[in-house]
């Protein structure tokens, strides 16, 4: 079905009393007659508070164009209070009454992508405290076009607007790095599948971060503090200070990126090294349903 407002089309479908079956029963379909199949398309979550995400998620499906629009929210920055939703479609094509006994299968996929962090320090004598992390120069949102049969690519044409997301803390208070390394200490967050360019730190002359902003290089700005043997060549013992960390990505829808920070150092606002440049360990995994 489909009718002209983005977000409105469809039937809606619940999970109660342990089954799934129409929200109204007013909606209930019958399989036709003859025996042509019929495609099934489907998003999840169908419904979401509408005052706060209107203007964040929709969708437009009818039988020639399956769209699903998504903007990013800066859940634990200035939009703290209003959470991010965890976006899947599911498809079934060639569905008869006689497959599967007439029940439709859908397999759902994530369309966002999924990050976290975890962090050490490169020797023993080296310990940080990270009081905040947020991420610049992120596309916010963009359009998902379900892929077709065959089809490449992430689905994705993320938007040109960039804007900056506050990465979320696991802890209220500061969390302290060693060399040991440490469990993820972020919250998980939520992005739109994209390719990020890092700020270009490394030319003769580095590029300051008013133009890495102007040209939406990405990076990560680490509010902390790092002592070695109890002197601190950044922050002081009751204060933290900003660091700069180059940041690139190429993340893919349903995927869980987790990146280790190797603190050893990072960068000044002027792209000038903070004793030595901070290192990735990323690890990717599927992200489970």
């Amino acid at each position: 079905e489909n009718d002209t407002e983005p977000a409105w089309n469809g039937v809606k479908i619940n999970h109660t009393t342990g089954k799934w079956d129409y929200a109204n029963s007013a909606d209930i379909k019958y399989w036709p007659g003859t025996v042509k199949p019929l495609d099934f398309y489907a998003v999840n979550p169908a419904t979401f508070d509408m005052e706060n995400m209107m203007t964040h998620y929709g969708w437009n499906f009818n039988k020639d164009s399956q769209q699903i629009t998504y903007t990013c929210i800066d859940e634990f920055g200035q939009n703290k209070g209003i959470s991010n939703l965890d976006v899947m479609y599911a498809t079934a094509k060639n569905q008869t009454k006689d497959n599967n006994a007439g029940k439709v299968s859908l397999d759902f996929k994530h369309i966002l992508t999924q990050i976290a962090f975890k962090a050490k320090t490169q020797d023993e004598n080296t310990k940080v405290e990270i009081e905040s992390i947020v991420i610049h120069n992120v596309a916010s949102g963009g359009t998902f076009v379900m892929p077709k049969e065959g089809s490449t690519g992430t689905g994705w044409t993320p938007k040109d607007l960039k804007q900056n997301f506050t990465i979320g803390m696991n802890s209220t208070t500061a969390t302290t790095v060693d060399n040991t390394g440490t469990k993820v200490f972020t919250k998980p967050i939520l992005f739109v599948p994209q390719q990020l360019t890092k700020w270009a730190t490394t030319a003769s002359t580095p590029m300051t971060i008013e133009e890495a902003d102007v040209a939406k290089q990405c990076y990560l700005e680490i509010i902390c503090k790092i002592s070695i043997d109890d002197t601190y060549p950044h922050g002081t013992a009751t204060k933290f200070e900003k660091l700069y960390v180059p940041f690139e990505a190429d993340w893919q829808p349903g995927k869980r990126y987790v990146y280790t920070l190797i603190f050893g150092g990072g960068y000044t606002e002027k792209g000038n090294p903070v004793l030595t440049p901070i290192s990735f360990e990323p690890s990717v995994e599927p992200w489970k349903d």
